[in-house]
């Protein structure tokens, strides 16, 4: 007997689906919860903090230690170390140990008092626009004040009047030069890393869903033959898309760079490195993910739900420096971060290859692991319950012809007369 659907049993039949699909009622209820969570800790400092930065003093005065005291004071800057050169000076900030440094002239006090102009000059980091803006204006705020409200008092005593003061401290000029990205392009910046993050999505995607797919077609059981040796399936299930996503690297960023003009000043040979060591470790993650997960519906909301925290980790829509700790952590776990490193290092930077082999080990170790873990996971607990998937997949197999069957021997009949 039919029984007609009306809303009401509609809309009862599909609350109950939410409710019993424990996978949609997560993203439903406790994803809103656990982004908010997220996005408001990870930018709880509210502004970017403590930006490694040198000095490089060739004055060597009190005016100039006051400076260096002043921007050392300052929320935006953290004096971290001296350097006596420009080339060192530009060495340190093209390996990262500082993102920005500070150039106090020779003379300046001296010059100053004649009443020369010497600029104060800041070179920053111009990879990342935030901590490019962050620093200026916080090395421009103090050459503009703080270093006048600390070498006021000194002035007087020397019998400068007021107007005097004034004008020497308020001479001091301030100069910038911004490394690597000196017209602040935004598009340089930005789509570097939203093409990152979407290789990195499309690999996890589509490698999550390799095994998720065999268990819902019940052929999973056929990989049981390789149950000792593990690496075949992860080799037969990561290559395709280890290959595919090395292509997609250089696909994508060919468009990027020939027909939107994006920056590449590095290496084809040093992308090809990260490309390979980066495409490996997240098609590992994915391979992992398609180990555990039961469906290819749960593996593509699964790995939907990595993107955005991965990108927001990564230190390239907001500076690590600017992270609380917890998350800065782990965002050192996370393949995507090294990738962005990498490629901001090629394309905007121009540096050798010697400049990204940290990033590339890195991400090589995060691949490694999970590869390990997934083949311990395939060769001990994945093909535990899978007699129904085998018997599933011996009942498909076609029967064996008539003429190869056995022959049996025809039975004896018995005539009674």
């Amino acid at each position: 007997m039919n029984t007609r659907m009306t809303i009401g049993s509609a809309l009862a039949d599909e609350w109950k689906k939410i409710f019993t699909d424990r996978v949609i009622l997560v993203i439903l209820l406790i994803g809103p919860i656990f982004y908010t969570f997220f996005f408001a800790s990870l930018y709880s400092h509210r502004a970017i903090t403590d930006v490694s930065t040198v000095v490089y003093d060739e004055d060597h005065s009190q005016l100039s230690q006051e400076i260096i005291q002043a921007l050392d004071a300052h929320m935006s800057i953290k004096i971290v170390g001296e350097v006596y050169s420009e080339a060192e000076l530009q060495q340190t900030i093209d390996e990262g140990s500082a993102r920005a440094a500070v150039v106090i002239p020779a003379g300046l006090d001296a010059k100053l008092k004649h009443g020369t102009i010497t600029p104060v000059i800041t070179f920053v980091d111009g990879t990342n626009l935030m901590i490019t803006n962050s620093v200026l204006k916080g090395a421009n705020e103090v050459i503009a004040t703080y270093s006048y409200g600390a070498s006021s008092k000194k002035l007087m005593q020397q019998g400068l009047q007021d107007e005097q003061v004034s004008a020497t401290m308020t001479s001091i000029p301030f100069s910038s030069r911004t490394l690597y990205n000196p017209t602040f392009d935004y598009e340089d910046f930005l789509v570097i890393g939203m093409a990152a993050t979407t290789l990195q999505q499309v690999i996890l995607m589509a490698g999550s869903m390799t095994i998720a797919r065999e268990k819902e077609e019940k052929t999973w059981g056929r990989f049981a033959v390789w149950k000792r040796s593990p690496w075949k399936i992860a080799f037969v299930k990561m290559f395709p898309y280890w290959m595919i996503g090395i292509l997609n690297v250089f696909v994508v960023l060919s468009i990027l760079t020939s027909v939107y003009k994006l920056s590449f000043r590095g290496s084809v040979w040093s992308l090809l490195l990260i490309a390979v060591v980066f495409s490996f470790t997240v098609a590992a993650i994915g391979y992992v993910l398609s180990l555990i997960l039961p469906n290819k519906i749960t593996a593509l909301q699964i790995s939907m739900l990595v993107a955005l925290p991965s990108f927001s980790l990564s230190g390239h829509s907001w500076p690590m420096e600017a992270m609380p700790k917890v998350l800065a952590n782990i965002a050192h776990g996370l393949p995507l971060t090294y990738f962005l490193e990498a490629l901001r290092t090629i394309m905007l930077k121009g540096l050798p290859t010697s400049h990204i082999l940290n990033d590339c080990i890195s991400t090589a170790v995060i691949g490694l692991i999970a590869l390990l873990a997934g083949l311990l996971y395939s060769r001990f607990v994945s093909f535990k319950n899978i007699t129904d998937d085998e018997e599933h997949y011996e009942s498909t197999t076609p029967a064996l012809p008539i003429a190869a069957q056995p022959v049996s021997a025809a039975p004896t009949t018995t005539v009674s007369m």
